[in-house]
Formats: C-alpha cells, structure tokens, sequence
C-alpha cells in the first residue's frame, strides 16, 4: 500500500457515526468514497459524558457497526474505532487536526444555525464532508464553486480528484453579480454588459486549460449571474458532491462572508464538501483566474 510522506497510508477520514440515519449516512459515503483505494478511516462517536455506562456502549456500539460496514465495502482500509469523551466540537476539532477529511452526516435539513456541522465546516483545519440523512450513491458529477480572484485552488484540486474517482466528470460553476458598494474594477466600469462574457472568457479558459491537464477527466462550466446559493444548489441536483471553498476568518472580500457555504451546509442538495484555504494563498495560475470559490 502506499505510504504517504507523514507515514500514513492513504488519506486519513474520520467519519461521525450517531446511531441515526445522518450518521450511517456518513460512513455509507466514506465507503463509497474509500471503495478499494488505501486509507485511514477512523470511526467515532462524540459523547459529552463519561459516567452513564449504558450511553457509552450504545455509542460503542455504533462506532462497532460503522467499522463493519466501511470494512465491508473497502476492503483495503485501515479502520479503527472510537468513543469521543467530551464536548462533541472540541473533540471532533482535535480530530480534524490530523485528518485529510472530516465526514460528519446532516441530522435535519435545514439545520439549525448552530448546528455542529455548521461549526466544524466553519473552523476545522480539514476538508469538512457534509452528507445529508437521505442519502444515496447517485454516480453523478462533481460540482465546485470557482471563482476570479486570487484565492486558493484547493476545491479545485480536491473536486478533480474526486471526480476522477467517481463519474468522471467535474462541474466548474461560477456565480457573478454587482458589488453593492464601490465601483466596479476597470475596465468593466460603465459597461455592465461585458461582465459576463469577460467572466465567462476567464472560466472557460481555465476549464479547457484543467481538461488538458486532466487525462480521462471531462471539464465542463457554467456562468451564470444571482445568488450563488440558489445557482450552485440548483447545478449539483443529482451531483455526486458540491464543493465549495472557505476563506480564512478576517480575509473579507465579500459581505455576508462564509454565507453561501453556510446556506449550503444548513440544506444539503446532495453531500457538500467544504474546503479550507491554506493560510498563505497563492495565485497559482498567474492570472487570478479559475481558482475555487471561497465563500
């Protein structure tokens, strides 16, 4: 098997088994998403307390059943299991610190503005993977957020990466409007007109430079102007996984920021993976083009 770097063979999952529909949800994604490729996925359980002995194996229970049904459908994973003594966020956080993602199920939709997946997609240092209770392998496409600014492409990467292990077939969606205040960057000032064709030219251009780059992955995109939202749920109906990036707290370029991932975490269409960007973000095409969207 290989072995990365850190000593770890493959990626490193920690997926949240609750005993209810999200969280079986949530290992059945990982399955699917580990199939027979090399990894590490640890199975747990968050528990507030320690001194109801009942509670404790009902959760070891549940981290017992999940273990069996990712060794079930990925015969090549490493899986290990665990109850999470204390308060569920911090534990969890902790976890996430050495994890390449952190896969946790939607319990209602929509979910409450406080919601525990809500906070850790917001704050954890890895890919936070939200699956709705619902859901289904669909095989369908990868979709990811873009953007035209000099943000991180690590949606992009993950999403691509994705899709090569899936259908195949990544998404590249990009939602514009008007500022609300302030002018608009030359040379589009006065001439609302050549927005999109401008922001279309740029995305597309990216999108056929990744195809090129991307032996056996078929790049397609859209442009469209509204609410990113209402735009980006609508494009992954029947998707496989939407993802979307995170900027880092404090790097305002937008207001609202962080509530288009917020709207799509709170009501899943399908899993959403949220991708945090490195603290130090690179242009890494030269151009401020094609990068993931940070919401």
């Amino acid at each position: 098997m290989p072995v990365t770097s850190e000593g770890r063979i493959g990626e490193r999952i920690v997926v949240v088994e609750d005993d209810g529909p999200a969280g079986r949800a949530a290992v059945r994604w990982v399955g699917a998403r580990v199939g027979r490729h090399p990894a590490e996925v640890h199975v747990v359980c968050p528990l507030p307390r320690a001194d109801d002995q009942a509670a404790v194996s009902a959760h070891q229970d549940a981290v017992d059943r999940g273990t069996q049904v990712v060794h079930t459908v990925a015969p090549n994973a490493h899986v290990s299991a665990e109850v999470l003594i204390g308060d569920p966020e911090e534990t969890l956080a902790e976890q996430a610190r050495g994890a390449d993602l952190l896969v946790i199920g939607a319990t209602d939709t929509p979910l409450r503005r406080d919601a525990l997946p809500l906070r850790l997609a917001s704050s954890a240092e890895c890919v936070v993977v939200v699956v709705p209770a619902e859901w289904a392998p669909s095989g369908g496409r990868t979709v990811v957020g873009a953007s035209i600014d000099t943000a991180s492409d690590a949606a992009i990467d993950f999403a691509s990466a994705h899709a090569r292990r899936g259908s195949g077939h990544l998404h590249v969606v990009h939602v514009w409007d008007l500022p609300v205040t302030g002018e608009l960057p030359p040379p589009m000032n006065g001439d609302t007109g050549s927005i999109p064709d401008l922001q279309r030219h740029a995305i597309e251009t990216f999108t056929a430079e990744l195809s090129a780059g991307s032996a056996g992955l078929e790049v397609t995109s859209a442009v469209d102007r509204g609410e990113p939202a209402d735009i980006l749920r609508a494009a992954a109906e029947g998707a496989d996984l939407l993802v979307v990036g995170r900027r880092r707290r404090g790097s305002l370029t937008r207001l609202l920021l962080g509530s288009v991932s917020h709207a799509l975490v709170q009501d899943p269409p399908c899993p959403v993976a949220v991708v945090p960007q490195p603290s130090d973000p690179i242009d890494v095409h030269g151009d401020g083009g094609g990068t993931a969207a940070t919401y």
